[in-house]
């Protein structure tokens, strides 16, 4: 399994704790992961 991540949330590097935290919701914004603001879904 890979992630992908959309260019538009201006993310170029994730560790494998922010993606743990990205899916398991305690990350809500790109920004928090070094991206534009948007709501990750």
């Amino acid at each position: 399994m890979a992630p992908v991540v959309n260019p538009d949330t201006k993310v170029t590097n994730l560790s494998s704790k922010q993606l743990v935290d990205i899916f398991t919701g305690k990350v809500t914004n790109w920004k928090q992961v070094g991206g534009a603001t948007r709501q990750s879904s």
